[in-house]
């Protein structure tokens, strides 16, 4: 992957105008496209009034996101590893994992996160990443990884055990998947559908985070699928 500084000035990503925002992962310093202006874009009086209204959400970048790909995934031994980021938004996490040598495949339902996260990669040179516009179920009995990511994921109450199941279906031998939730909404069915499928803590921390003023308590979690091994 290329080692270069972040662009300057604005583009064009599928109708919205973005802008590069610089990251740290780790010590390494990396960047993504963003919305520009994003918070001027954010039409929150209709957010409390339309529950019809759906905010561009793929275009925040979500503290569990920022933290894992800055403080996570830094010290995790990915190097080499399959890496799958779920739900990946603007890809964050994504190019966190190519920065640390790790093959990449980034996921989201949404078209236009899909294509600010392949602009990114592509201004990265990012051969060992791709990113596809698809349901992350679809994935299940096509491929494996050994890190499946799902940083702030967790928000339709409704299909979180079938989430849970798809993930785990996921894991290569030895796999691990790793959760980053800020408790957004309620989210202990998802962890009981994992215990139901037999998956194993292996890590478990909370954060204190602050996010646009406010304090956010991020926990992060590992889990290996029932009879899996370590990753080594």
């Amino acid at each position: 992957m290329r080692d270069e500084a972040a662009p300057s000035g604005t583009r064009q990503i599928a109708g919205w105008p973005a802008i590069a925002e610089r990251f740290a992962i780790g010590s390494t310093p990396a960047w993504i496209w963003t919305v520009e202006n994003l918070a001027e874009r954010l039409d929150r009086s209709r957010l409390l009034t339309d529950e019809s209204f759906e905010p561009p959400y793929w275009a925040l970048v979500w503290s569990g996101s920022r933290h894992v790909a800055e403080r996570i995934l830094p010290g995790l031994e990915i190097e080499g590893r399959r890496v799958l980021d779920v739900g990946c938004g603007l890809g964050l996490v994504a190019v966190a994992a190519t920065v640390l040598g790790a093959t990449v495949t980034a996921i989201d339902r949404s078209e236009v996160a899909i294509e600010f996260t392949q602009a990114t990669l592509a201004g990265l040179g990012a051969a060992a990443a791709v990113a596809i516009c698809a349901d992350v179920r679809s994935l299940v009995g096509r491929s494996r990884y050994d890190l499946v990511v799902a940083a702030e994921l967790l928000y339709e109450r409704e299909s979180m055990a079938e989430l849970a199941g798809a993930l785990l279906n996921l894991l290569d031998s030895g796999g691990e998947l790793l959760i980053a939730d800020a408790h957004r909404v309620k989210t202990a069915p998802f962890y009981e559908a994992l215990s139901t499928h037999g998956a194993h803590l292996v890590a478990d921390q909370c954060w204190a985070l602050v996010e646009e003023g406010l304090p956010v308590r991020l926990r992060v979690t590992r889990w290996q699928a029932a009879g899996s091994l370590d990753m080594g």
